[in-house]
């Protein structure tokens, strides 16, 4: 082999072990063949994060994630501070803020949700009603709710329970709750109905969120933050995951988007992976910026 043939074998071995060793483009030296554990609750904002979290570092930073279900967020705090897992991305606060140092092992991070939650009464834009008080021109009209206990949600109706007694109610688990609405929608129907955000009912119906002058729903309808929780010894383990848990932010608009990809889709994966075609500048952004918080970038 004379050396003019050499030298392409020569440039491709070389252009190889660079890649190898630096990982990819977007692959931080911490990474590699990290695992991660990331708990989650059946809500709809709950499935999103965690799925887009967990495409986001198998695709673009070679992880291994695995997302385990829970059936309250309760359990899945205590999870974290016990290190059974890694990251809990449902925390509702002030309601979830009792369920916070029964562990003692986890750390709560800043808010991912850009803004606050908003839930409340809420009736099709076709009513034209616009506050509680204009609910009493449609004394009939039944209201939809999702029974209480069963969160987000649940204490719009359990205080619809308490203020407004007199009135017909249908209280329902959220899937059939969600299709009663459906239903009634597309009829164009009259009717009220429990609804809060993020959450792709916003995105799918237009409907106006009922003023609530008087305060009726009182702390019902309040805005909340929702934040990450994370095992108080993953910076340790592992910096760069804790750092991109905390550069994750997302709009109201953008998880209402993504949940309604994920019910569009054949699979979750499939929903996340749609709605990230034309945001692959997001998952960068949140790359880069976790990179130069752990001094990597």
């Amino acid at each position: 082999m004379t050396i003019s043939s050499r030298v392409p074998l020569i440039l491709v071995l070389a252009v190889w072990l660079l890649a190898a060793g630096c990982g990819g483009a977007d692959n931080p030296a911490s990474a590699g063949d990290k695992e991660l554990t990331i708990g989650y609750v059946g809500w709809a904002d709950s499935v999103a994060v965690s799925k887009l979290t967990e495409v986001a570092l198998e695709e673009k930073l070679g992880y291994e994630v695995e997302l385990r279900r829970f059936e309250e967020p309760e359990a899945a705090v205590m999870s974290a501070g016990r290190g059974e897992i890694d990251a809990f991305q449902s925390v509702w606060m002030r309601d979830h803020a009792k369920y916070l140092g029964a562990a003692k092992g986890e750390r709560l991070l800043d808010p991912w949700l850009i803004g606050t939650t908003r839930s409340g009464l809420a009736a099709p834009s076709y009513m034209n009603v616009g506050s509680i008080e204009g609910m009493k021109r449609f004394g009939n009209v039944p209201i939809i709710a999702v029974e209480p206990g069963v969160e987000p949600g649940s204490k719009v109706s359990e205080a619809v329970a308490e203020q407004l007694p007199e009135r017909d109610v249908s209280y329902l688990d959220t899937s059939k709750m969600l299709s009663e609405v459906d239903r009634r929608y597309s009829e164009e129907e009259p009717f009220f109905f429990t609804a809060w955000s993020p959450h792709w009912m916003n995105d799918e119906y237009e409907f106006d969120y009922l003023v609530d002058p008087k305060n009726e729903m009182g702390e019902a309808a309040q805005p909340l933050r929702i934040h990450t929780v994370v095992h108080a010894e993953l910076g340790q383990e592992d910096p760069f995951a804790l750092a991109f848990l905390d550069t994750m932010h997302l709009a109201e608009h953008q998880v209402n988007g993504l949940e309604l990809s994920i019910r569009e889709a054949q699979s979750p994966r499939d929903g996340v992976e749609s709605w990230l075609e034309d945001r692959d500048w997001l998952v960068k952004s949140w790359i880069g910026s976790a990179k130069r918080r752990v001094g990597e970038g």
